[in-house]
Order: structure tokens, then sequence, then C-alpha cells
């Protein structure tokens, strides 16, 4: 008995570190996004690791129809100027806009998030892309 009960207590602690570590936020996040026209998405959050200023990192790896791609802070502000329409799959860079005090608004150690939204101009029914986020 006291053999289970040991067992038992060592599966809980191992259940909570694994839950708790799944929704830790992470340095980078997968993204995905099936929609229509003019509709949007955003991707899990991810934490800025790499130092104050330094760009954002958008790996598109599907790329079906015409997508808009921005940054937005924990805060829900936008932190970049859009990446509007990619031509190609790849990763493309994304320099941080600043604040009233001239300072970066990718700042390390802060949560961000991508914005993923389907060109409203674009034809047809849903499209898919997916991808990486690194802030």
């Amino acid at each position: 008995m006291k053999k289970l009960l040991q067992i038992s207590m060592v599966a809980m602690l191992l259940m909570v570190i694994f839950t708790s570590q799944a929704f830790a936020y992470q340095d980078w996040v997968y993204f995905e996004a099936s929609l229509t026209p003019g509709n949007a998405g955003l991707s899990g959050w991810a934490t800025k690791a790499t130092a104050t200023g330094s760009v954002a990192k958008i790996g598109i790896s599907t790329l079906e129809g015409q997508w808009i791609y921005r940054v937005r802070k924990s805060d829900g502000d936008f932190a970049t100027l859009q990446l509007r329409l990619p031509t190609s799959i790849g990763v493309y860079d994304k320099e941080y806009e600043k604040d009233g005090s001239g300072n970066s608004l990718g700042r390390n150690g802060y949560n961000y998030r991508l914005n993923i939204a389907r060109y409203s101009s674009d034809t047809g029914g849903v499209k898919t892309t997916d991808g990486w986020f690194q802030p």
C-alpha cells in the first residue's frame, strides 16, 4: 500500500510539471490558419528571448492565397508594421516599431503573438497558411 501511494504521488508530481510546462510561454510558436478572405486569427503566445529591439522572425511553410502577418503585444497593440502579401514561403524579418519615447516595442521578456489575416481582396474560399513565429 505504501508503494502504491508513493507511485501515485510521483505520477501526480509529473503530471503537474508537464501541465505547467504545456501552458508556459515559449520563445517561438507554431501557427496555422485556414480562413476565408477578410478574416483573421492569432497564433499562441511567445516570449521575446532575444535582445530588445532585434527583429521578429516569421517563418512561412505553407502559403495558399494572400495573407497579412503582424506582431501584437500582450496589450493588443501592434508592435510591427505588417508583412503584406509575401510572395513565397521562407523566413521574413520584421523590425519593431518605436514607442513615443523612441524605444523599441520589441522588448526582451515581453509576450507577443502573431496576427494572421487573409487579404480581403483575395479570391476563392478557404486557404491555408502555417509556419512559425519568433518575437
